[in-house]
């Protein structure tokens, strides 16, 4: 090949640069904006697998290159910068996260420093990157870090071995082949591990490597002219617009729809090579330029400060917006000018670098790691009892109900489960259970939704003087018949040989109290509520009473742990205006008690009118208690502290007055 040299700097790749960044920024505070936002990351990938191939491809022709060079500036240009951020996310998280939490984060730092955030977040985390819980992670994205220093690591030495030995064409091709393996992979892969596509670099290498081959274009043709410049330019600018509105989370990706973004940021770099077009321009337009050159610090810092934002649970809102970029930005200048800038410049040698750059503060961020996973992540709060009885008193109220002895929610449920004495709860008991020495006539059944109640029950039987077992499937609807409609494939088999067995074990009761996630079951299948009331027909035709219990209100806005967050987070809120009542909700229940009206031996209770206030629903009571676990059940404290106020207000309400007599 011969020996060409072209200038690496363009300040349209700087402009293309603050495009990706602020694509990305712009996606994580407020994905509503730019849907496909996201894809600023391939962007980079394109970016980086361009410049970096181009640099090795000319010391190679040049008989120059040098991989401890290659090293030396890549530990430069990525370390510092990113240090400052691992050792300052560290750190905050020890004093503002929960100590559960900010272990994790300790662990993330760890994987970070040997440029495996990738993997990490690949195998611990049973999430996908879009995930809710996931936008609370400080340091997910050190996944893209991951991906591109892996790359480093092997790319100089297959360029090394492949370049000087192939011809223009084959090694071409060879790119080429390689670049959609990658892609291919990538789209077959995603069916069966979505989270090892979107992480993991054997599918990422394709959008690196599409960066190589524009790079390896140019150098094949420097000075070769190009009338469909302009063309290629529109193009491609056209191919990431698009991108941004047109795809999504919901999409394949990075499957080969991801060769929208990386083909046409591939388009806009050639272009620009042999012309300055009108879209390079644009691009050259100094506050873009000026957000290029920031854009790798402020990539680093954009995400702490969103996820410390989403951990505080503070609502979303113009002024945030405004202020999380303009911090971002801020942080990313200040990165850039004294992080970046007098670390990139450094003369000194590899040895020197490595070790002042790179070793060192490495080993004082791992050590420091460590401490904190061996503290638990309590940090200095290790040393404070009143945080730590404080955080006790807190999660204590929002543990789920299948984890109380006396509550006997399972997957699955043997006949056994029926003679557990854990399991009745009712009169002379407090809150919890009393073992008693026969079994009474009455049950609880139903899924997550029915368990829930069982305090509001127990506070109901302690007043009126009945016992009654409770026996819960998770997520499984109390119907007869098959259930394949309504459950999920995790939890059929469970599902069905626990409803058989319950079916079987119902002749010892009278009377049967149920409750389930209506609503839910409903929206999956509109012959739900059909098979509901032939289980009840059922149930009627063997002489049972019984009872249909209300789904309560889900709090969309509600987060468990918000109380125990805002023990540490500075001013993390967690009051929210109150959520109205879901209609499809409002209209299950409705029609549950309709039915119930209108058929004998069947009885309708829900305690939404004390939950909601005209229609206005609150995971609070007025004292500012959380009442709920989730956003969708009620905690059992809480669930205890709404029989109570039922009670306090108008007695053991109907038909529960009725039992025990």
């Amino acid at each position: 090949m011969k020996n060409v040299h072209i200038n690496n700097y363009r300040a349209d790749i700087d402009g293309l640069r603050a495009i990706a960044v602020l694509s990305v920024v712009v996606f994580h505070i407020d994905k509503t904006l730019l849907p496909g936002g996201f894809v600023g990351v391939d962007i980079f990938f394109v970016l980086s697998g361009y410049l970096i191939s181009l640099y090795i491809f000319q010391k190679l022709t040049e008989n120059t290159f040098s991989l401890a060079e290659f090293y030396r500036r890549r530990i430069k240009r990525i370390a510092p910068a990113m240090l400052v951020v691992l050792i300052t996310v560290l750190v905050v998280s020890q004093f503002i996260l929960l100590p559960t939490d900010a272990a994790q984060v300790s662990e993330s730092v760890v994987w970070s420093l040997f440029s495996m955030t990738n993997i990490y977040f690949y195998f611990s985390q049973d999430l996908s990157y879009f995930a809710s819980a996931m936008n609370e992670k400080p340091l997910l994205h050190f996944w893209s870090l991951g991906v591109e220093e892996q790359f480093y690591l092997f790319w100089p030495l297959l360029l090394m071995f492949f370049y000087p030995r192939l011809g223009a064409k084959p090694f071409l091709w060879l790119l080429v082949f390689l670049s959609s393996i990658s892609f291919i992979s990538a789209q077959y892969y995603y069916f069966t591990s979505p989270s090892f596509v979107y992480y993991m670099l054997p599918t990422r290498a394709g959008e690196l490597l599409i960066g190589a081959i524009v790079a390896h274009l140019i150098l094949s043709s420097p000075t070769k002219k190009r009338k469909t410049g302009e063309g290629l330019s529109i193009l491609g600018a056209l191919l990431v617009f698009l991108s941004f509105f047109i795809i999504s989370e919901e999409d394949v990706f990075p499957g080969l729809i991801a060769l929208l973004p990386t083909v046409g940021t591939a388009f806009i770099i050639y272009s620009g090579q042999y012309k300055v077009t009108r879209l390079a321009q644009v691009l050259m337009w100094k506050p873009f330029v000026v957000v290029g050159l920031i854009s790798y610090s402020a990539y680093l810092w954009h995400w702490p400060l969103i996820a410390f934002f989403n951990y505080g649970l503070f609502e979303q809102n113009w002024l945030t917006f405004s202020v999380l970029l303009m911090l971002t930005l801020g942080l990313g200048w200040a990165s850039y000018v004294f992080v970046e800038k007098p670390f990139r410049y450094a003369t000194w040698s590899l040895k020197k670098i490595f070790v002042c750059q790179l070793a060192v503060p490495s080993a004082v961020i791992l050590c420091l790691s460590l401490i904190f996973m061996l503290w638990d992540g309590y940090g200095i709060r290790k040393y404070s009892t009143q945080f730590k009885e404080e955080l006790a008193r807190v999660q204590s109220d929002v543990k789920p109900a299948y984890q109380y002895k006396y509550i006997c929610q399972k997957s699955y449920i043997s006949k056994q489960d029926f003679n557990n004495e854990h399991c009745i709860i009712g009169a002379n008991d407090t809150e919890g259970f009393e073992r008693v020495n026969y079994s009474p006539d009455i049950i609880l059944l139903g899924d997550s939704n029915a368990a829930h109640y069982v305090g509001m029950l127990g506070e109901f039987a302690k007043q009126q003087g009945f016992l009654f077992r409770n026996v819960q499937i998770s997520a499984c609807p109390p119907i007869i018949g098959d259930v394949e409609k309504y459950v999920s494939r995790k939890y059929y088999s469970d599902c069905r040989r626990s409803l058989k067995n319950l079916w079987s074990e119902l002749e010892h009761y009278n009377t049967i109290i149920i409750s389930a996630s209506w609503s839910h079951y409903q929206q999956r299948s509109a012959q739900f509520s059909s098979r509901v009331f032939a289980t009840i027909e059922a149930l009627i035709q063997q002489g049972k009473q019984v009872i249909l219990l209300g789904k309560a209100p889900v709090i969309s806005s509600y987060n468990q742990e918000c109380l125990a967050r805002a023990i540490s987070f500075p001013f993390a809120s967690c009051q929210r205006p109150p959520s109205y009542l879901e209609s499809h909700i409002e209209t299950t229940n409705i029609a549950l008690e309709n039915y119930a009206i209108q058929t004998e031996q069947v009885e309708y209770y829900d305690a939404n009118k004390f939950l909601c206030r005209n229609k206005n629903c609150s995971a609070y009571n007025k004292k500012g208690q959380a009442m709920y676990f989730d956003q969708s059940h009620l905690s059992i404290p809480g669930s205890w502290q709404l029989g109570k106020e039922i009670v306090r207000f108008e007695g053991v309400p109907y038909p529960f007055n009725l039992l025990g007599e």
